[in-house]
């Protein structure tokens, strides 16, 4: 038969290796202790 497939294997490409940036964990991790500045639950309400 003059139109045989090729096998799926034959078609692909070679696998390549991925990256993304989710798994990169470059830097220092943070204390939650840092960021009660920013939420305000935490936040020390004044008397005037």
């Amino acid at each position: 038969m003059p139109n045989e497939p090729e096998h799926a294997k034959e078609k692909r490409p070679p696998h390549r290796e991925r990256h993304n940036g989710q798994g990169d964990h470059e830097g220092a991790a943070h204390s939650p202790e840092e960021f009660d500045t920013k939420n305000p639950q935490k936040q020390v309400k004044k008397n005037d």
